[in-house]
């Protein structure tokens, strides 16, 4: 319970992550299977890595920005207001989940015309 009061952000990422996993780890429709074949998988595989990497470095990119907001928040003085400090760490998180989401399409855009081809 202490730990939810002192890094609220870090467990909302952490949940973010969790949840992102476990959507990842759906499993696939039939018509998937008929209509991809092997071509879903390599995909889905693909996915999955860039997925992993990209909430890693989503979780790594959120703990320092948190930390480096706090140690200037409280350099000037300013405590650790926490809601300043979640709205900060929230638009890196934000930015960060987006550049992620763009890159996974990129790769997955990337894996399926190299197949066309």
């Amino acid at each position: 319970m202490d730990l939810m009061r002192r890094e609220p952000l870090m467990l909302a990422a952490l949940g973010l992550a969790f949840g992102t996993a476990v959507g990842a780890m759906l499993p696939r429709t039939e018509f998937e299977d008929q209509q991809l074949g092997e071509t879903s998988d390599a995909i889905r595989d693909k996915a999955n890595d860039l997925l992993h990497q990209g909430v890693e470095g989503a979780k790594d990119v959120a703990a320092q920005a948190y930390q480096t907001v706090k140690d200037e928040a409280d350099k000037k003085g300013f405590g650790a207001d926490p809601a300043s400090i979640i709205n900060t760490v929230s638009d890196v998180v934000k930015t960060a989940a987006s550049e992620t989401e763009k890159a996974v399409r990129d790769k997955i855009s990337d894996a399926s015309g190299e197949r066309a081809t």
